[in-house]
């Protein structure tokens, strides 16, 4: 039976030596493996867009929408006004502004008010029928020409529509019909429209504000209105700013400083050089000055303007950047604070930990010591040869559990000196089966899965027996009564490049040992201090705490780690990880020598409970 490479279970914690994050990944040559990872890395190192950003833009959009809501009903609703109160009601001056002027026709109006109104129902709706509707109706009717048969009969012979409202509506019919989709190229569309029909109506304004009587003479822009114009502009701008797609027009509504100095800045410049352009066109018309001279007033406001707009432009932004520096200032500070403080934490810990060791050592040494200077008492007043033998036998013992306290502390520290030797993962643990069933009490039930194969790992055959042995003796405390302790095999792949354990482990093919319980688990502070030496949650006079830190110290000095995943009421799961290696066939050999057991396998002992 095989066992799988098995996930984190959900909700678990998980402790990599110190705590790591596992994710799965498949690789081509290992199959399904487990890769150890650190977490959303690109997000840290800002390799993904940041989440503000993504957001300010949509922010940006949201207001864009708005805007042309508002925008698209104040082009609607003049038309409308003009069409109502102008041509139906006889108001002469809604239509046109002055005798003279060319007037807005009522097929005209009629254009603007569907053009106007489907935008703003798709604005509120943002159903793609009403932008969709209108687009091909605004084309059908001024293809037809049925509009203006049926709107503008009674309009005098010099009103009508002109060349220019014909172009800007069919470009304005196209922006219409791409304004529902979300790709690049139909946003590129509803610019490209707009950005070509809006000099149209920008030209036929000034020609208005600037009383260029001869721009109205020529076949374009005859029977052009000003409120023509207006219209045109408003709907224009509302096209603009509903696109869904952010763009440069989206700029005025970003939170960055750049877009906050457009906004402070661009109303005052327009209509800054707009009013001194008024100024030299009334100046120069009434003989105040000739039109040179306007020109080159003109000339020098706009180099007045754009000069004051950069000198503020760079003081804005200088402000910007010292701001960044003092703020990257003061981060630096509570980074260097912050790593002071966890120096001194880490020194603390650390002499915390020897502290604890320390105290360990010395407490057990203090016990051995007692029993080997009482039994020497003890031979010294015995008067029979039977006592003082057994008294030597009692000193004996006590010297022998100080060396085996030792040996865990080198383990431990990874000075220990191993004998290590090719060892088949599965030979071994079939071999341990049988005297780990016979140690386990009768209620709690073993389950082996070996899946490693016929892999080598290398490592101490007689301190992975004793680890092995040390993990079910602490499953089957957690488990009490009727519990199950499982027990598998299998490999697993470590790639290069990705997230490794600490410290690092090699990449390569990796041989588990899993033992696995149904127990009580374990919450998060004592997860972190599990492998320490001489921290037990047990009577610290049936376990020394020495366990798990033993099996992580054997990990270690072997070339692999340990891995603990555990959460209360989950259970725990601690996995110990070897390289694996190639071994030749006197290794193979020398291995398949262990009978049905290992030897000695009988006269280990159960090692102290962590």
């Amino acid at each position: 039976m095989r066992a799988k490479n098995r996930g984190l279970p959900p909700g678990s914690a998980a402790k990599l030596l110190p705590a790591q994050r596992f994710r799965k990944e498949r690789t081509a040559g290992c199959g399904e493996r487990e890769t150890v990872g650190l977490g959303n890395m690109d997000a840290a190192i800002g390799l993904q867009e940041p989440s503000g950003r993504q957001e300010d833009r949509t922010e940006a959009v949201e207001r864009g929408l708005r805007l042309s809501l508002w925008l698209s009903l104040g082009a609607a609703a003049m038309a409308g006004a003009i069409l109502v109160f102008g041509w139906g009601f006889g108001f002469a001056r809604l239509p046109r502004i002055m005798p003279e002027w060319p007037a807005l026709v009522p097929s005209t109006a009629l254009l603007f008010l569907l053009a106007g109104g489907a935008l703003a129902a798709w604005g509120r709706t943002r159903r793609r029928i009403f932008p969709l509707g209108a687009g091909c109706a605004v084309f059908a009717l001024l293809i037809t020409g049925f509009v203006e048969q049926m709107m503008d009969a009674d309009v005098p012979a010099h009103d009508g529509m002109s060349l220019t409202t014909r172009l800007c509506f069919l470009m304005i019919a196209a922006a219409l019909c791409s304004l529902p989709g979300q790709s690049r190229l139909q946003a590129a569309v509803i610019h490209a429209a707009v950005l070509g029909s809006m000099p149209l109506s920008q030209v036929a304004l000034l020609g208005y504000v600037f009383d260029m009587g001869f721009l109205f003479e020529t076949v374009l822009f005859s029977k052009l209105s000003l409120m023509t114009a207006v219209c045109f502009l408003l709907l224009q701008a509302a096209l603009l700013l509903a696109v869904q797609r952010p763009g440069w027009v989206h700029l005025l509504f970003r939170s960055g400083p750049g877009s906050r100095i457009l906004r402070r800045f661009l109303p005052a410049i327009v209509a800054g050089q707009l009013a001194f352009g008024v100024f030299c066109e009334y100046g120069a018309a009434r003989g105040m000055f000739t039109a040179q001279f306007g020109i080159a007033l003109m000339t020098l406001a706009s180099c007045w303007y754009a000069g004051t707009g950069l000198l503020v432009m760079a003081r804005q932004l200088n402000r910007v950047s010292e701001r960044e520096r003092r703020a990257l200032h003061g981060l630096h500070e509570k980074h260097v604070v912050l790593t002071q403080a966890e120096a001194m934490a880490a020194r603390i810990q650390k002499a915390n930990s020897l502290g604890r060791i320390a105290g360990g050592v010395a407490h057990d040494f203090n016990n051995l010591l007692t029993v080997i200077r009482g039994n020497l008492d003890l031979i010294a007043e015995a008067g029979d040869q039977e006592a003082r033998q057994r008294c030597l036998r009692d000193a004996l013992a006590a010297t022998e559990r100080g060396a085996e306290l030792t040996q865990k502390l080198l383990s431990y520290g990874g000075k220990l000196v191993l004998n290590a030797e090719p060892l088949i993962l599965d030979r071994k643990l079939r071999f341990l089966e049988g005297m780990l069933r016979r140690y386990l009490p009768g209620n709690v039930r073993l389950s082996v899965a070996l899946g490693s194969g016929r892999r080598w790992l290398m490592a101490d055959r007689g301190q992975l027996e004793q680890a092995i042995i040390s993990l079910v003796s602490n499953a089957a405390d957690a488990v009490g009564a009727n519990g199950v302790i499982e027990i598998s095999t299998g490999h697993c792949c470590i790639a290069a490049g990705a997230g490794l354990p600490v410290p690092p482990a090699l990449p390569g093919t990796y041989l588990f040992v899993e033992v696995r319980d149904n127990g009580h688990g374990m919450a998060p502070e004592i997860l972190e201090k599990a492998t320490d030496p001489f921290f037990t949650t047990k009577d610290e006079a049936t376990s020394s705490g020495l366990g798990l830190s033993m099996v992580h110290g054997f990990c270690r000095q072997s070339g692999g780690f340990l891995r603990i995943d555990s959460a209360p009421g989950e259970g725990t799961r601690v996995t110990m990880h070897f390289p694996e290696v190639a071994a030749g066939a006197a290794a193979e050999d020398r291995d398949a020598e262990d009978g049905p057991e290992a030897p000695g396998a009988e006269g280990l002992r159960l090692a102290d409970r962590a």
